[in-house]
């Protein structure tokens, strides 16, 4: 269990880092497949590339000890770039909505403008302060959570096709990844090695993970009700269609 604070004798400062001009290549790379995409569905493939390219990237500077400069410069980039297109999008829909912005949003999309702040803040003050809030043989907190996007292609695969199959790999990954991997695993990672100052960024960030686990599974309660309902309608229906002595014929009236 860690509890140390690094003194500000004891921070090395900003790392040197090839940040910068990752998160400016990458920021032209999520622009060109927002503008390239079928516009009505560009964020679904935005979040496709973005999910498979850091959960490749996160998985090889965990396992390979490649430089993490690119990995999170992605997903800041991402965040910014996707935080930038919802923001029009939003306004947009409000606009011909006639309500106010924040009206206009369900709670979900605001649970996605905070989860953008959360990862773009993370990102940063991890990979750039990762040698005085990690020790070396963790190394850099945020690509530990960046390998959770590997439930997302499945969730934009959903919205893309309707396919129940896709939603159910998404809900099926989701738990693995972000509750049982996150609970049993990274969180006891960085907890027991890494700075309490990392509890600023990281409990809000799990936090977020398991209230969406929440809403998906009571999403998922709702639909089996739905069709549960549904089920017992067609059922009934179809019993007031037999004729009267097949559907009552089993009844005793002596």
């Amino acid at each position: 269990m860690s509890y140390w604070i690094p003194l500000p004798d004891d921070i090395t400062g900003p790392r040197p880092s090839d940040l910068p001009t990752y998160f400016a290549a990458t920021c032209v790379l999520w622009t060109l497949i927002l503008n390239l995409c079928p516009k009505a569905k560009s964020e679904c493939y935005l979040s496709i590339a973005h999910s498979v390219i850091v959960t490749y990237t996160s998985l090889a500077c965990i396992f390979r000890g490649d430089d993490t400069a690119f990995s999170c410069a992605a997903s800041v980039s991402f965040f910014v770039v996707d935080a930038i297109d919802m923001y029009f999008k939003d306004v947009a829909k409000a606009k011909d909505e006639g309500r106010a912005l924040l009206t206009a949003m369900n709670t979900s999309r605001k649970m996605d403008y905070l989860h953008h702040v959360l990862g773009v803040t993370f990102g940063l003050v991890e990979h750039y302060y990762e040698n005085d809030l990690c020790p070396a043989h963790v190394g850099c907190a945020f690509i530990y959570v960046q390998w959770n996007e590997i439930s997302t292609p499945f969730y934009n695969l959903f919205r893309l096709t309707g396919n129940q199959v896709w939603g159910a790999c998404f809900a099926l990954s989701f738990f693995l990844a972000r509750v049982v991997g996150n609970t049993f695993i990274i969180i006891p990672l960085l907890y027991g090695n890494c700075s309490s100052l990392l509890g600023v960024f990281c409990v809000p960030y799990f936090m977020l993970q398991y209230l969406w686990f929440y809403m998906i599974a009571m999403k998922i309660k709702r639909s089996l009700g739905k069709r549960t309902n549904k089920a017992g309608v067609e059922k009934g229906k179809a019993e007031l269609k037999k004729p009267f002595t097949k559907s009552f014929g089993d009844i005793k009236t002596d």
